[in-house]
């Protein structure tokens, strides 16, 4: 059975929100802020319950993002339920004003919302049973794909937020250097899964959602740190990040276009 869609897409906005924290977790540790540095502007949380409930959130959008992937019924409720736990854990503990408040509140709904609008897929008799050996390529493969996009998202939003040396990835050029790294990861983990159909379908996937993401994110970071700290002069590069996007978004959508004529023909 192919994966649906809308829920995989969700799938990846929640391993990407997790991979998003856990970086920032890991930053602060690196710089020598671990369960010393406030992660959550304005919460009354102490320092430590701020950080337990950040990797705690953020492991539970991995298992959840895995379940949706696997097409587990209990997904989609204990998608719901995280999305109404966090608020109001939100709501309760924030200092900060109630616009704000819907602001996170509309980017956490987003893969709640591809998943209510998605349909169960079709039976697609080509992929319904695969052997072990197939599985495994296959499981090696995505592996290679998700290491793309990770190595994607770190330089996108390094590039967006204008805060790294110029040689590394703050810069169209150093950007591209990496862009081509992740793009070669992704390669490599098609020709691993060995069928062109299945392997451009989740090349895809990926390069959909990850645009998909980052398009969101870049908005909702914008908007948050001017409404949190409207008088700092924060400089964000849209257009380099914007122009980047657009090309991985649209190889995404072609790759799922030849996937789909494959799978017809």
């Amino acid at each position: 059975m192919k994966k649906p869609v809308l829920p995989t897409i969700a799938a990846y906005f929640l391993l990407l929100t997790a991979a998003s924290a856990f970086l920032t977790l890991y930053r602060m540790r690196v710089a020598g802020y671990a369960w010393t540095t406030p992660l959550i502007p304005h919460s009354s949380l102490s320092v430590k319950g701020q950080w337990l409930w950040v990797a705690g959130a953020a492991a539970a959008n991995v298992g959840i993002a895995i379940a949706l992937m696997r097409g587990w019924s209990w997904a989609k409720p204990l998608l719901f339920a995280s999305l109404a736990v966090n608020e109001g854990v939100g709501l309760f503990t924030s200092e900060i004003d109630v616009l704000s408040i819907l602001l996170g509140l509309a980017f956490a709904a987003a893969p709640v919302i591809m998943v209510v609008l998605s349909r169960p897929a079709a039976p697609s008799p080509g992929t319904a049973r695969i052997g072990r050996r197939a599985a495994a390529r296959r499981a090696i493969g995505l592996g290679c794909y998700w290491a793309a996009a990770f190595v994607l998202f770190v330089v996108l939003t390094a590039l967006f937020g204008a805060n790294t040396p110029p040689r590394a990835t703050g810069s169209e050029a150093g950007a591209g250097l990496f862009v081509i790294a992740a793009l070669a990861i992704m390669l490599a983990g098609g020709a691993v899964i060995g069928t062109f159909a299945v392997a451009a379908r989740e090349a895809a996937l990926v390069l959909i959602s990850l645009p998909s993401y980052l398009i969101v994110y870049c908005i909702w970071t914008y908007l948050s740190l001017k409404l949190v700290y409207p008088k700092h002069p924060w400089h964000f590069q849209w257009d380099a990040t914007g122009m980047w996007l657009a090309m991985l978004g649209m190889g995404g959508f072609g790759l799922m276009a030849m996937a789909e004529w494959r799978e017809a023909t």
